[in-house]
């Protein structure tokens, strides 16, 4: 009888099984919209603005009203509408949209002239027991003109610019922004008011958005003349996007990673020196030392005087970001600050992460009480919060949020209900309270991570950890673009990217042209910024004055601060107009059927037409090396496959920790590959063995270093470079016979 039962109840809040009411609708009248009570459930409609509309779907217990934590809660404006009742259908009515709920429930929206854009055809809540907690599986099916293109959901890095015969998976990542508006080339949108894992389609089956968690079905259509409008109604909902000081406008330098004070004033004095412009500066991870990591402490040993090198910094009329993490090593004092606040996310067994709680309020304010006192007292301009998805293991989305939902709980609930909030809540905290500490600096905070309303917080955000090549660089502008037709303005990527397996890095021709043609893409891109791992970033690392890559990286540079004039009037307009800088050529073109699907050119304003070259057209890779293969590699005591390698605590080999055989010498600084209970930070390793030669004749050896290195082959000190050093890359030559073993 139970299973019966259920089943009654699962038929029952299907409200897509399209039943027929004879009798008229059971309408009830609210001061901005009504509600239609149906056997199912009922469909509430609520105006917002003349052509906002908020949409319900709840089941018959009633819907739970939560605290939206994307919707300001002032945005809700009183709105002059007119009701019409049916027989068979309501009909509400303002100067900017009409909304007609039929006697299935289903919603649809025309303009005032009755031409309809979009409607639903099925909603479905299916009761779940998700996290301990009972909830639904909520799905809303719309059925989408087939002439409409459609855009935005965040950030996604597959290449696709129009989502049309799409599926796209709404979990945050390293190099995924989930966001969830849905904007139409047609001029309406919709904002999906949920948190979780949320899914959308798009097929012949129709259009829908699924998520996880709910109450109900809940979300917020816009209706516009033109992209523009969308996006203005979008952010009158979540807030306007504050104006940047002007120098964010201009050109950053960044680097995986200055390793010194002395090596970032040299760098800065050096832009200076040359006259090429600069404007900002990054201070990337592990400036902490063995403080541990993110303990919001610069090691004195290597930045002996941090307000001094600020105050220097600006001295040279150049800003200074620096990136902070939210989880801390459990050897930090500010972890140990928060656990005793019980400021920490917690596993259901009670243990302590290393994650803060960001959604709670008190750790938000605790957080910003450690960079002020830390980092913004001594100066510090602009806040890079990196990992902000945040970091859940996994290989799929689905995994990652299945981790996530390991998690438990945290302040406002379950992890598996507010999933994809996390960079909300902390940029707000950060935001918020550095507006109450001064009003006389403005807030710049760029992060890994977004999620809808965040434009408010002064965010901007840049798409992850991506690799050097000319897809990836292609896949940037869908990328970008769909970021901004999700209503957040300021984007960014790592110009350059992460450089993997090229020792040659900056002095390979084939990486310069890759670079220099990424570069001309970032100079019209609404945040300017080199950045990435592998290989330098500076200009004059890539040749310099005379030589083609320099002067290519120079004349961009200066052309930016050429049009930053220009720039920043249009910061302006997107603050005071809700304007979008980086602009899909469906913004200006939407009834032109090639530029709804265009993934290579877009505007930058309202008359620059920009178009990145994104093939190569002179140079292969120059560099053929490889890692040397374990056949060719002999342990110490001779044995063949490997060399022998110890760890030790320290970077002057000062307490073993391990040994091991490894058949290639390869790690980083994630740990992949090194041993247990060997830290990535300030340890020290020893590789030793024989190499088998090939052929004879002159061998390069490069090696790819974070710090100081040594490389012997035979009785020949073939690489010595035992000062602290960024990512470099050492080269050294060697004459050695053939099919001989020599040691290493």
């Amino acid at each position: 009888m139970r299973k019966i039962l259920f089943l009654l109840v699962l038929l029952g809040l299907n409200m897509k099984t399209g039943w027929a009411n004879a009798a008229p609708l059971d309408v009830s009248k609210s001061a901005n919209g009504a509600a239609v009570h149906l056997p199912q459930g009922q469909v509430q409609v609520e105006f917002w603005a003349p052509n906002i509309v908020r949409v319900i779907h709840a089941p018959p217990e009633g819907y739970q009203e939560r605290p939206s934590l994307m919707v300001l809660p002032g945005s809700k404006a009183s709105v002059d509408w007119q009701l019409q009742q049916g027989s068979q259908e309501l009909v509400l009515r303002t100067a900017a949209l009409e909304v007609r709920i039929d006697s299935d429930g289903h919603v649809h929206f025309a303009r005032p002239d009755g031409r309809e854009v979009l409607h639903e055809t099925g909603t479905e809540l299916e009761p779940a027991e998700v996290s301990g907690e009972r909830v639904y599986h909520v799905r809303q099916v719309f059925r989408v003109p087939a002439d409409q293109a459609l855009y935005g959901l965040g950030q996604h890095q597959d290449g696709v610019m129009n989502y049309r015969g799409h599926d796209v998976t709404l979990v945050q990542e390293n190099r995924i922004v989930a966001v969830p508006f849905l904007s139409s080339s047609a001029g309406w949108g919709i904002l999906w008011e949920n948190y979780s894992k949320t899914k959308f389609h798009d097929g012949e089956d129709g259009t829908w958005l699924w998520s996880e968690v709910g109450d109900g079905v809940d979300y917020t259509f816009i209706l516009g003349d033109n992209l523009d409008d969308v996006i203005a109604g979008y952010r009158r909902l979540t807030g306007k996007a504050p104006l940047f000081g002007r120098w964010a406008y201009g050109y950053w330098q960044s680097k995986e990673r200055y390793r010194s004070q002395h090596e970032i004033i040299s760098v800065a004095q050096e832009y200076r020196r040359r006259r090429v412009p600069l404007d900002n500066i990054v201070q990337d991870w592990q400036y902490w030392g063995e403080h541990g990591w993110n303990a919001l402490e610069f090691d004195r040993r290597f930045f002996p005087d941090p307000k001094a090198m600020i105050d220097s910094l600006h001295a040279l009329h150049t800003h200074v970001m620096i990136s902070v993490w939210p989880v801390f090593d459990s050897t930090t004092a500010v972890w140990e600050d928060f656990k005793r606040h019980n400021f920490l996310c917690r596993k259901p067994d009670g243990s302590y992460t290393r994650l803060y709680d960001a959604y709670n309020p008190a750790a938000r304010a605790l957080y910003w009480d450690w960079l002020n006192r830390k980092l913004f007292s001594i100066g510090i301009d602009a806040w890079w919060l990196d990992a902000t998805e945040p970091e859940f293991q996994g290989a799929t989305l689905d995994e990652i949020a299945e981790n996530a939902k390991a998690m438990g709980r945290h302040y406002l609930g379950t992890w598996a209900r507010y999933l994809n909030a996390y960079s909300l809540m902390t940029c707000k905290g950060v935001y918020e309270h550095q507006r109450a500490t001064t009003d006389r600096k403005r807030v710049f905070i760029l992060t890994r991570s977004a999620y809808g309303g965040q434009q408010r917080y002064a965010a901007a955000t840049w798409s992850g950890d991506i690799t050097a090549s000319w897809d990836v660089l292609r896949k940037q502008i869908s990328a970008g673009l769909n970021f901004c037709l999700s209503g957040l303005p300021y984007w960014s990527m790592d110009i350059g990217a992460f450089v993997p397996n090229n020792p040659l890095g900056c002095r390979d021709e084939a990486y310069r042209e890759l670079y220099v043609r990424w570069f001309q893409f970032g100079a019209f891109c609404p945040i300017f910024r080199s950045h990435g791992t592998g290989t330098p970033r500076e200009v004059w690392q890539f040749g310099d004055k005379g030589d083609w890559a320099y002067e290519a990286l120079v004349k961009m540079d200066r052309l930016r601060y050429r049009l930053l004039p220009t720039i920043y009037s249009l910061a302006w307009k997107v603050t005071s107009d809700d304007y979008t800088l980086m602009r899909a050529l469906a913004f200006d073109f939407p009834h032109d059927p090639r530029a709804l699907n265009e993934d290579r050119e877009f505007l930058f304003g309202p008359s620059l037409l920009v178009a990145p070259v994104t093939e190569k057209m002179y140079f292969e890779h120059t560099y053929t090396g490889r890692l040397i293969p374990s056949k060719n590699l002999f342990t110490a005591d001779g044995q063949p496959g490997g060399l022998t390698a110890t760890f030790y605590h320290g970077t002057n080999f000062d307490t073993l920790v391990a040994r091991q055989v490894l058949p290639q010498i390869d790690f980083d600084w994630k740990q992949a590959g090194l041993p247990e209970g060997v830290r990535s930070t300030f340890f020290s390793a020893r590789f030793q063995g024989e190499v088998l030669t090939e052929e004879p004749g002159d061998y390069i050896f490069a090696v790819t270093s974070n710090d100081g290195v040594r490389l012997w082959v035979g009785d020949t000190l073939v690489i010595d470079n035992w000062t602290g050093h960024g990512v470099t890359i050492d080269f050294g030559r060697v004459h050695l016979q053939g099919h001989k073993r020599y040691p290493i």
